[in-house]
């Protein structure tokens, strides 16, 4: 949420700012949870945790926290090849970012937005992209600023198509404001940019893909009043 007012994202008794993993089967065990110290307690739900999640039994922290140290994820992408999560994470105010999730992993908010210290935390911005920095912190695979009117990262997926070879293993994703798709490439230590491959023209706001392994993004055009008026399903394809 705005500037984490209740610091959830580093505390791990609460589930906000945390990807959670849980079996939507009952259990029999009521479950509940709340917002902060002192906040309300919503109640009435009955799910089950899964036995490796990998904070399972350990004091102080909610067992249903796969991931933390996330701000608002806006789409995940599980690639079906190399299993690998892609993760885009909405920044507060300055930095977009792309994560690759991985169990246990802290990626840093409300000390870091992107890989740049955040609201006066002191932390370590020297880490490779992708790689654990030494707050054992991740830090994004990629990351873009809210400069020529960029202000909310729309993930995307990794193409697995037939139809464009070349794209085979390209990480599309988007920006809400601009409407610009941007793709990278990553190999598990490294990343490759490769800027912006389109301008929409339109707000982005998520994404899918078809049988064919093809990319396909979503997009609402907004009223004055802040409603939403239209929207379509646009697909990459390559230029002609």
């Amino acid at each position: 949420g705005s500037n984490d007012a209740f610091d959830t994202g580093r505390d791990r008794r609460y589930l906000h700012a945390k990807v959670l993993r849980i079996d939507v089967e009952p259990d029999g065990n009521p479950d509940s949870t709340e917002a902060c110290d002192g906040c309300p307690v919503l109640d009435g739900f009955d799910y089950t945790i899964p036995a490796d999640n990998p904070f399972v039994g350990m004091d102080n922290v909610r067992p249903e926290i796969w991931a933390w140290g996330v701000r608002n994820p806006w789409r995940f992408d599980f690639d079906r090849e190399t299993g690998w999560i892609y993760m885009a994470d909405v920044g507060q105010g300055a930095w977009e970012e792309i994560d690759i999730a991985v169990a246990s992993g802290d990626y840093g908010w409300s000390d870091m937005e992107g890989n740049h210290c955040f609201g006066g935390a002191p932390c370590d911005e020297s880490a490779a992209p992708g790689q654990m920095n030494a707050d054992n912190m991740y830090v994004p695979i990629s990351e873009y600023s809210h400069d020529q009117g960029r202000c909310s990262v729309t993930g995307g997926y990794v193409y697995r198509g037939c139809e464009v070879p070349a794209w085979d293993g390209i990480y599309f994703y988007g920006d809400y404001c601009t409407g610009e798709l941007f793709g990278l490439t990553w190999d598990g230590n490294n990343v490759t940019e490769h800027g912006v491959v389109v301008e929409s023209g339109h707000n982005l706001f998520g994404s899918g893909i078809d049988g064919y392994g093809r990319v396909l993004f979503t997009t609402v055009e907004i009223n004055q009043f802040k409603e939403p008026i239209e929207g379509r399903v646009i697909r990459i394809v390559p230029a002609q």
